[in-house]
């Protein structure tokens, strides 16, 4: 089972991703592959990564595998069919970060092969776009205006998309939001 997890940057995903792993203790990351460089806040728990960084030359050669590489921001990024399939099909929790256009593909793809139900959106929210920012200066990002679109751009196209995200307010400490998620999305673990 996949839980996509999506959010404008800077409202708590990786906060959220880190609560679920301490809270699950079978839970696995949905690999990305991606150009974009290592960053010190990319997450490694239970000794797996949330990226793969690959060259643009490797990430090339992957491309035919991947169910649609996308760019975002400075960096493509895409995720092997083979690991989707495969996260889909299991009974332990994958988590993966999502823009929007990758949760359609993913909804898309798991409704070909009759998965969706193992497909679980949701949509971390704020009230409002002052506290996104405030807790972007709280992790050191100088250039918060690259951050773009803005919570109510993001929100709308969340909502146009049709697709079934539980949305959720993460004002709430991340282990709240955690339960919370568990309970809208009835997973059962």
């Amino acid at each position: 089972m996949i839980i996509g997890i999506t959010a404008p940057s800077g409202v708590g995903k990786s906060s959220f991703v880190k609560a679920f792993f301490d809270a699950q203790r079978n839970a696995h990351f949905l690999v990305s592959t991606t150009t974009r460089v290592a960053r010190e806040r990319d997450l490694q728990l239970h000794g797996e990564s949330e990226y793969e960084h690959v060259s643009e030359v490797e990430f090339e050669k992957m491309v035919p595998q991947f169910l649609q590489p996308f760019g975002h921001y400075d960096a493509r990024y895409g995720t092997l069919r083979s690991r989707f399939e495969e996260a889909l099909r299991s009974s332990e929790p994958y988590l993966a970060a999502l823009v929007i256009p990758a949760a359609e593909r993913m909804f898309a793809e798991a409704q070909k092969i009759n998965l969706q139900n193992n497909l679980q959106l949701l949509y971390l929210d704020l009230p409002n776009e002052e506290e996104r920012l405030r807790r972007l200066g709280e992790r050191g990002e100088e250039n918060k205006t690259r951050f773009v679109p803005e919570l109510e751009q993001w929100r709308t196209q969340a909502q146009a998309s049709k697709l079934p995200y539980v949305f959720i307010e993460a004002t709430k400490p991340p282990q709240e939001l955690v339960e919370e998620a568990l309970r809208q999305l009835r997973l059962g673990l």
